[in-house]
């Protein structure tokens, strides 16, 4: 009977002795973290340098309802409220898709529905869309005039964007909070095709101009990744590329109307880190490891016990910021998703994840290399716009009697790029640039006006 007692008693002890080590090293660990670096981290993604100026998300958040202008920021603002009301603790069978279902009447409801009808969609340009929209507006000018006249509405409302110069979240930071409806940006798109199909070519290239002019500064100036992204897709994918089906059919000898200046201009490389859109996604984290804390504080005594041993909010967050943190550091070379290594890969040996393993865990899912996508997506928007900047500069120089194949090797320094450089096209009809996010194809392509194809395509015809 001895033995067996004393074995128990030995493995008790080694129990006790290996909790006490753990609880020291859990104490240690929580003592010593977060360090001055991540500190220093959180400092700089807690900064707001979005520029100040008239906002846009009121009108984005009503924007399929006829709510009057001058009503938005009260609607905004009782929406607001409503989502700043959800609880921060869910009861444990109570999810949050269940309570958004059960609870979808937003004061923007309280206004008539301009949304289009699937018929009309369908008459509409798109980002994705396989036909070109010239090609699209060109094959049915007659219905797509039906459709933009039954969306005037509508229409008017998505240009009143031109008003607006920064794109912030006025959402609380909740689980499940709503965005905006991002989906009708391109409407104008038709309108500016139609118009250009018609006759009125110098107004539309304007028009597009502008129009890209604001997604452009949307996208540079949004503390929303989603914003930020949809911008991106909406002036160098949709507006870019219906500038370029014009500008192949526009005499080359026509100046650009000024506002494609300004649609057109370089990017300052600050701008291409996203660091605005990250700030945000910062503070939205933020938000969540609170609620994640809440959920915690509302558990029974033992539940409350094991979380304060494995989550640490303070180090959590000091975590969050250390990974996003490049974003906002300019002087950091090189492409901020190649700059640290994929931190799921560091969850157990990290020393600051002793005393903190949810939080690791919580992070090293959303890991600041995550985002790398996004940077990408952001440099493909600058080639792109370098790209239609190249067709610009070709365009005044056509009268010297050069072709695309001479002048692409004498582009100006900044439209140079040893990294995605502007190329011709295999046929010569065209201008193409690498992807870096490669989802929808290796390359972005331009038509050339036939005055610019290059010299060898003139000899095969």
């Amino acid at each position: 009977m001895k033995k067996p007692v004393r074995i128990l008693r030995n493995a008790g002890l080694v129990l006790l002795v290996l909790v006490a080590l753990t609880l020291l090293l859990i104490v240690l660990s929580r003592l010593t973290t977060p360090g001055a670096e991540q500190r220093a981290a959180v400092e700089l993604m807690q900064q707001d340098e979005l520029p100040d100026g008239p906002d846009a998300y009121g009108l984005l958040w009503t924007l399929e309802r006829d709510v009057p202008l001058d009503e938005i920021d009260a609607v905004l603002r009782a929406d607001v409220a409503k989502v700043a009301g959800w609880p921060e603790d869910w009861a444990a069978d109570e999810a949050p898709g269940d309570v958004l279902r059960e609870d979808t009447a937003w004061r923007r409801d309280d206004y008539p529905n301009l949304s289009p009808s699937q018929e009309d969609r369908d008459s509409f340009c798109r980002t994705d869309g396989e036909t070109g929209c010239l090609a699209q507006v060109r094959a049915a000018p007659e219905a797509t005039a039906q459709a933009l006249a039954r969306n005037e509405g509508l229409l008017a409302r998505i240009q009143r964007l031109r008003d607006f110069e920064v794109l912030r979240n006025a959402m609380p930071a909740k689980l499940m909070a709503p965005m905006p409806a991002f989906v009708h940006g391109p409407l104008p798109m038709t309108a500016h095709a139609l118009e250009f199909v018609q006759g009125n070519e110098h107004q539309a290239v304007a028009e597009t101009c502008r129009d890209l002019a604001v997604w452009r500064q949307l996208t540079l100036n949004t503390d929303l990744v989603i914003g930020a992204m949809v911008g991106i897709a909406y002036a160098g994918r949709a507006y870019g590329e219906l500038l370029a089906e014009m500008l192949a059919e526009w005499p080359v000898d026509r100046p650009l109307p000024e506002a494609c200046n300004t649609a057109l201009a370089s990017i300052a490389d600050r701008d291409l880190r996203l660091c605005h859109a990250l700030r945000g996604e910062f503070r939205v984290q933020q938000g969540l490891f609170g609620q994640t804390e809440a959920v915690m504080q509302a558990d029974s005594w033992p539940g409350r016990v094991l979380g304060r041993l494995v989550y640490d909010p303070e180090s959590t967050v000091a975590l969050a910021a250390e990974q996003l943190a490049p974003y906002c550091r300019p002087e950091v070379p090189g492409r901020p998703d190649h700059d640290w290594p994929d931190s799921r890969s560091e969850v157990l040996l990290r020393w600051d994840c002793v005393g903190n393993f949810l939080g690791c865990t919580m992070t090293g899912l959303g890991s600041g290399a995550v985002y790398g996508a996004y940077a990408d997506r952001m440099l493909d928007f600058d080639a792109r716009l370098r790209q239609l900047r190249s067709l610009a500069w070709m365009r005044t120089q056509a009268g010297s009697g050069e072709r695309a194949d001479a002048l692409i090797e004498r582009l100006p320094p900044d439209l140079r790029d040893e990294n995605q450089p502007i190329e011709l096209t295999p046929d010569g009809r065209g201008l193409r640039v690498a992807l870096l996010d490669d989802r929808r194809g290796d390359w972005a392509e331009i038509p050339l006006p036939p005055a610019l194809w290059s010299a060898e395509v003139e000899r095969e015809e």
